[in-house]
């Protein structure tokens, strides 16, 4: 009956209505679906216990979403948001990866409490631009500020995701947050190389396309062992920095720097897999 839930929000979404009038259908089809069994019906008693816990769950989510739109309007009332397309360029001193860094930092900023569609369009106005001027590909360019926009719901402090899940799961909200963030780490990977090899968003040849795609995986998965801190068995600071780098490595497109990834990338592998036999 939950899956059927989800489904009916989702069809709902999809026929126009909105999130809230779209939840609202979905919880009472829930509802309706509860009653169907005798071990998952609802007294009356229940239904009012509900109501209470749903109110006070939601309480932590209206916080992070009331300083995330403080945020948004101190940016908005002292005209900063404006200016911040410059302000980014200059900061960046012609790097384009500090400039692709500071433009990450914005838009998970920005990003923080707004749905997706909102989150676009700010991020389209006030970063894009930016990029764009700097010579970074259009459709990189939007595809680089969405997608750090999104992620900003599992980035903390907010992570208001976290805290939609900390509430149903009953845990500490920063917990959740910092796990989420770490489950998630190589997202924070992926927007980097859409930006340094336009082949990674079909932007090229095939082999062009294949060859992106394998040193992606490379570097996603050693980005995933360094903040995981494990590879056959636990990995010690060097090897994870090792790691990082590697990973770092494999977003620029060179030969060079994709051999220099690699090549560390299979070094660390080894050593860890010569370690795990040896306790063995």
């Amino acid at each position: 009956m939950l899956l059927v839930s989800i489904g009916v929000l989702i069809i709902f979404l999809i026929m126009g209505f909105s999130p809230t009038n779209a939840a609202f259908k979905a919880l009472v089809v829930l509802l309706i679906l509860s009653m169907l069994k005798k071990d998952t019906r609802l007294s009356f008693k229940d239904i009012i216990d509900a109501l209470e816990k749903g109110a006070r769950d939601i309480l932590g989510v209206a916080a992070a979403t009331a300083c995330a739109g403080i945020i948004i309007g101190v940016l908005t009332l002292t005209g900063l948001a404006v200016k911040l397309s410059s302000m980014i360029i200059q900061l960046s001193g012609g790097n384009l990866f500090i400039l692709l860094f500071l433009a990450m930092i914005v838009s998970i900023i920005l990003g923080m409490g707004l749905p997706t569609a909102a989150c676009y369009v700010l991020l389209a106005a006030l970063v894009v631009p930016a990029l764009i001027e700097f010579g970074v590909p259009v459709l990189a360019a939007h595809l680089f500020v969405f997608f750090f926009g999104v992620i900003s719901a599992i980035t903390p402090p907010v992570a208001l995701a976290a805290y939609t899940a900390a509430g149903i799961a009953e845990s500490n909200p920063m917990s959740v947050g910092v796990n989420a963030f770490k489950i998630g780490a190589v997202a924070f990977f992926v927007p980097y190389v859409g930006v340094y090899n336009p082949a990674f968003i079909l932007d090229g040849s095939f082999l062009q396309v294949i060859k992106v795609v394998m040193t992606s995986l490379v570097g996603c998965s050693a980005l995933v062992f360094c903040v995981q801190g494990y590879l056959f068995k636990k990995l010690s600071l060097p090897m994870r920095f090792l790691l990082l780098i590697s990973a770092l490595t494999l977003i620029d497109p060179k030969l060079t720097t994709d051999f220099i990834g690699i090549a560390i990338y299979a070094i660390v592998v080894l050593f860890q897999k010569f370690i795990q036999n040896s306790s063995n």
